[in-house]
């Protein structure tokens, strides 16, 4: 192929779509020819990295280049090559904000682009304009705007709980709350989530968790193998006893650890267990299949929890254990009795029907309704009598426990059953006195009347629906009686009906809060309230923005009517505790004034009703401005509202309504300074006041009388560490003692220097110093730091220093015996490695299991960066490192770090190690010292390409770097560098083949891969012991999959993207059902052009497979052996695509016909 010829458009486009950012953006410069190309193809990015400082001031990272939006002299972009350090200023004519958002669109709203890896932290909001893009993995932090996605993104990494549809299909969800923020994982929203893994790295409660497993149980959509993980510093002993108390969970053994076991349904169960990792403690809870978890008491728990079909066939097949079975309790899933007359009964326990009748001779009809099998018996008793015996034979033993029970017409022999336990009861065409006795209250209850019956009095939730046909009422009377937690008519009730129910209801003092009617109701609300007010004098209310009519009951509790925001056709009857609605006179006229205008305005001037409520509680606001111009002028701002005290013609005050441009003076009878103080002190100083951000110019003293507030940025005497300080000195101040970013900047006036004492008693996680510093007082600062032994790891000093750091080491290396060490370090928006760099590093030992780093700051040369890290290995000297910070080298940090997180400089070996392919082999070339250990010294590679054309012709690229080897006059190598376009040319004495290596066909591995993607099939071990392999026959190719070969392999996921015959998919099955070592979930997906009817027709006619359904599904299932069997099934998201998946015994339900 000549060099000189032109790339084809299909060729240009490949290579343009799948291209670094900044390569494709200099062929954009550089070749008019492909632009048009260029702007519509989708991009294929590693990092996109996005931070709202504010509406004016947006940074944004693509790859390898920063994006700066702000306003300074002019809206500019500010363009940073992050590799190069070149930088480029641009005007715009849009604000920040806007141009942010046209740069970020026409990038990312491309059909097609995915992105690696997205940092989101504060997120604007106009990326939800973006069209639906694919991510892999996103960091998330304090942020209301996502990106649209396309696919579910891999790994999501959250600083909260929320509803958001990117969470629910995530995959793997980390959710980590800041200690800072008084937050908590909200387990009903976990619960929402489709995750495969959510991983809560914040501590939880055991009644969190137990709340979650309640919500999670009664999902029965859930994947198995789905599971949540959550930091739990509790004995998990706790958990369970919640569990077996409220949730009536099983104990269980799961791979020799205790375990609380939940069922879901027939096919699922929900697993908790403890994890103990080495520094932390989990608890994990799992969706798996029915019976993963082994009951603890061996066979006589087995028996007494396994299903009533297989109950019996062990009890015939057994003899052994006939005794046991004929006394253990059933726990059934459903029981159903239903009369026809006394001589026609049938009766269903779980999935056995029985039928007893009276025909020419009494008889018993037994019918298996999963397999549609049925056994005639003739019985010596009258149907009735049969019925009777048989049911009290099974249902007559203490423990006894049913799921679900339907009575219809039931017969007047159930009453003389001994108690048991029921979950939920509906009851039809049936007088009440025909009833199961139950020794726990009925969780649900649905019938069809009302009654006096002790089952309704003590059941949770009932519900009453009388038939349409059937001419009768609600007896109030009998449903006041009813001590439920909520009672549903879903028959009509009339207002007055509503009514007199509340009476009786409000007349009885035994009710607890929360219990409550719901009753359909065809007319408005309204008519009930009208009732109630002009009868019953209730009061006219307001709960949760809705009118009330509220009816007190006694002194601590209340009865609220109100409609249901759920089902407008509904009334709600609710008993409250006392208080819980508030009077509507003089508060709901106001309510919309109460949530618009400043808490300060609407206090002063519109309602005195609240007035004692209001001069308690606590404010929460978003800004105070407090600048005190001198004794007789001081200013301050509260949100919106400005105040300014001063002296003019008399004490003033003014009241400015900033948002809509009104004031108001007012007379004051104290001089500004005491008017300020009482005005100040009387709205903040109480307890629990929340500041969002706080700036003091010149702040009057009378602030220091101020109670303890907590405020989150700047300062006052605070109860709470603030975020972010900025201060013009170094002063002793618990406020900057306990900040967590404090920035000092020495106006260039004031003839003051940083104080490094002070500064060394602050506790901070990062001290900026922009004001520079001598080499002195930095390495003093070291001294001093170095003898604490109580700063946390990850606190740093960043300080401008205007020599080269060198200063700072050689002063360290002489008088505090520092050791001269290297340190890796790398930018915010290291994409590879070879953008980590290395450098020099002073470190001082503190104690045992820290020290500090001193450093020069890889960015900026005038910066040094102290550093306090953790050890990573114990030992008896201690160090401390000084070094300059990445992102301005006038900085110089000293920062405490892991031991060994500095290297030796004589540690040349673990440097030459891990450092990039191009730059080893620039040091092996200029350094002969270090030759012969490299070439002992294995590679980290981030790639390696092979491609061999012929034997005479092949491409090789590892890293950056691509070799071609040929013979063109003689046999080449020629070296590219990627990143830099040089080229080199250089004769070898052997063949391009013997030149590149002689080699198999493939690349021995000695762990197994984790993809690999092939176009043929074959005998390899790496395809054997490969994860996941995808199978591609390219369709010029006459080649078949071969299904033995297939059925070898033990991947988890085997994908044939090229179609196969129904018949060869069917093979496979035969040869896979044959294998009783393949693991649960290892699957095979491959594409088929017709439907998945022939496949599932050609198993069960010729492999006996069984129908099943899964998961909603038509399914066909092989068994292999006594735990694991083969179910095959169409996909949901691509019907052209039959899955066969090895599962656990049981996961697919046989169909019922």
């Amino acid at each position: 192929m000549s060099r000189s010829k032109p790339l084809t458009y299909q060729s240009a486009k490949a290579v343009l779509e799948y291209i670094s950012f900044w390569n494709r953006k200099h062929f954009y410069t550089m070749c008019p020819a492909i632009r048009k190309m260029e702007e519509i193809l989708p991009y294929h990015l590693e990092l996109i990295h996005l931070y709202s400082v504010s509406q004016d001031d947006i940074i944004m990272a693509i790859d390898s280049f920063r994006f700066h939006f702000w306003e300074y002299k002019g809206n500019q972009m500010v363009m940073i090559n992050l590799s190069t350090d070149e930088r480029v200023v641009r005007l715009t004519y849009l604000g920040p904000e806007q141009a942010a958002e046209k740069f970020l669109l026409y990038h990312l709203s491309r059909e097609g682009t995915r992105i690696k890896k997205v940092d989101l932290i504060t997120g604007p909001e106009f990326i939800s304009k973006c069209i639906p893009i694919a991510i892999k993995n996103m960091t998330v932090i304090r942020t209301d705007a996502w990106f649209p996605t396309s696919v579910p993104i891999e790994n999501v990494k959250v600083d909260t709980t929320v509803r958001e549809e990117t969470l629910k299909m995530a995959k793997h969800v980390t959710v980590e709350i800041p200690r800072h923020i008084a937050e908590r994982a909200n387990p009903e929203i976990l619960s929402e989530w489709n995750c495969k893994l959510i991983q809560i790295e914040s501590w939880i409660k055991s009644e969190e968790v137990a709340d979650y497993c309640y919500k999670v149980s009664k999902r029965t959509d859930r994947p198995m193998g789905s599971t949540l993980m959550a930091i739990h510093s509790s004995p998990v002993e706790l958990v369970f006893d919640i569990l077996h108390s409220k949730m009536n969970a099983r104990k269980t053994v799961l791979n020799d650890r205790k375990c609380a076991t939940i069922a879901i349904d027939e096919s699922t169960e929900l697993n908790v267990y403890d994890s103990r990792g080495r520094i932390r403690s989990y608890v994990v809870v799992e969706v798996c299949a029915r019976g993963t978890a082994i009951d603890k008491v061996s066979s006589k728990a087995v028996l007494e929890y396994i299903s009533f079909v297989k109950r019996k066939h062990f009890y015939a097949m057994c003899p052994a254990i006939r005794k046991m079975e004929e006394i253990l309790p059933y726990h059934l899933e459903r029981v159903v009795l239903l009369v026809f007359t006394r001589h026609n009964m049938i009766m269903k326990l779980d999935s056995l029907r029985f039928s007893v009748w009276e025909n020419e001779r009494n008889q018993l009809r037994m019918t298996n309704e999963s397999t549609e099998k049925r056994v005639d018996r003739l019985t010596r008793l009258g149907p009735e009598q049969a019925a009777e015996k048989f049911l009290f034979y099974h249902l007559n033993r203490v423990g006894t426990r049913i799921k679900n029970v339907e009575l219809t017409d039931a017969p007047e022999f159930i009453s003389k059953c001994i108690p048991i336990a029921i979950k939920n009861l509906d009851v039809f065409r049936t007088a009440f006195t025909a009833r199961f006795p139950t020794n726990t209250p009925i969780e649900n209850v649905e019938i069809d009347t009302t009654v006096r019956e002790d089952t309704m009095k003590m059941a949770k939730h009932v519900t009453v629906r009388i038939p349409g046909h059937i001419a009768e009422r609600i007896n109030t009377e009998i449903v006041s009686e009813w001590n439920c937690e909520s009672i549903k008519i879903d028959s009509s009730m009339r207002s007055e009906e509503i009514v007199d129910y509340c009476n009786k209801v409000s007349k009885r003092t035994d009710r607890p809060s929360g219990s409550m009617l719901m009753a359909r109701h065809s007319l408005p609300v309204k008519f009930v309230h009208d009732i109630l007010y002009s009868k019953m004098n209730a009061r006219k209310t307001v709960l949760n923005g809705r009118k009330c009519a509220t009816i007190s009951i006694d002194e601590s509790t209340e009865l609220n009517v109100y409609r249901s925001t759920v089902d407008r056709f509904f009334v709600v009857v609710e008993v409250c505790a006392k208080g819980t609605a508030i009077e509507s006179t003089s508060v709901l006229e106001r309510g919309q004034l109460f949530s618009r205008i400043s808490p300060i305005y609407v206090k002063t001037f519109l309602c005195h009703v609240p007035s004692k409520m209001e001069e308690m509680l606590p404010y929460h606001l978003d800004l105070v401005m407090l600048w005190g111009v001198g004794q007789d002028h001081i200013i301050t701002g509260i949100d919106s509202f400005g105040f300014s005290f001063r002296e003019n013609e008399g004490n003033q005050m003014r009241m400015n309504n900033h948002s809509k441009g009104k004031f108001v003076d007012r007379l004051t009878y104290l001089g500004p300074e005491q008017a300020a103080e009482k005005f100040l002190l009387y709205n903040l100083s109480r307890e629990g006041t929340r500041i969002k951000k706080v700036n003091l110019t010149t702040g009057p003293e009378f602030i220091l009388k101020c109670i303890p507030i907590a405020i989150k940025n700047l300062s006052v005497p605070t109860n709470s560490s603030i975020e972010n300080v900025k201060v013009d000195a170094t002063l002793r101040e618990d406020t900057l003692k306990m900040a967590k970013h404090v920035t000092v900047r020495i106006p260039g006036h004031i003839a003051e220097k940083i104080n490094t004492e002070m500064i060394s008693e602050w506790n901070c996680k990062s001290i900026k110093i922009e004001s520079s510093m001598y080499f002195t007082e930095i390495a003093d600062y070291c001294n001093k730091v170095s003898k604490r032994t109580d700063r946390p790891i990850g606190s740093r000093l960043m300080a401008r220093h205007s020599l080269h750091v060198k200063f700072v080491h050689d002063i360290l290396y002489s008088k505090m015996n520092a050791r001269k060490t290297v340190l890796k370090v790398s930018s915010w928006v290291m994409i590879s490695v070879d953008q980590i760099e290395f450098r020099e590093c002073a470190t001082i030992s503190i104690d045992e299991s820290t020290e500090l780093n001193v450093f020069r700051s890889t960015d900026d040369h005038y910066f040094v960066v102290v550093e306090v890290c953790a050890k990573g290995t114990a030992k008896e000297s201690t160090e401390l490192n000084v070094y300059r910070p990445i992102v301005d080298r006038c900085f110089v940090v000293v920062e405490v770090c892991a031991r060994g997180t500095a290297i030796d400089q004589v540690s040349a070996k673990a440097v030459l190690e891990y450092i990039s392919f191009g730059k080893r082999k620039h040091f092996y070339a200029v350094c002969p010292a270090i030759r012969k250990m490299e070439e002992m010294l294995p590679y980290h590679f981030e790639l390696v390409n092979l491609w061999s054309m012929a034997q005479d012709h092949i491409f090789m690229t590892i890293n950056t770097l691509h070799f071609c080897f040929w013979e063109n006059e003689g046999n080449n190598m020629s070296m590219r560098n990627k990143s830099t376009e040089k080229r080199v040319d250089q004769l070898t004495c052997l063949g391009p083949e013997q030149a590149a290596e002689k080699t198999t066909a493939w690349f021995p591995t000695n762990i197994p891969i984790e993809n690999v993607k092939v176009d043929t099939t074959l005998r390899e071990d790496t395809l054997k012991f490969a994860k996941h392999v995808t199978v591609r026959i390219p369709g010029h190719i006459a080649e078949r999959i071969n299904t033995e070969i297939v059925s070898e392999w033990n991947c988890e996921t085997i994908k044939i993207d090229s179609s196969m015959y129904y018949k060869e998919i069917a093979d496979y099955c035969n040869k896979v059902s044959k294998r009783t070592d393949r693991p649960i979930g290892s699957r095979l997906m491959a594409r088929q052009m017709l439907s998945v009817k022939f496949v599932l027709d050609i198993l069960h006619s010729e492999m006996n497979a069984r129908k099943t359904m899964l998961n909603g599904r038509e399914c066909a299932t092989i068994s292999i052996d006594e735990s694991t069997e083969l179910n095959t099934y169409g996909c949901n998201v691509d019907h052209y695509l039959v899955i066969v998946e090895v599962c656990a015994r049981g996961s697919a339900i046989d169909q019922v016909f």
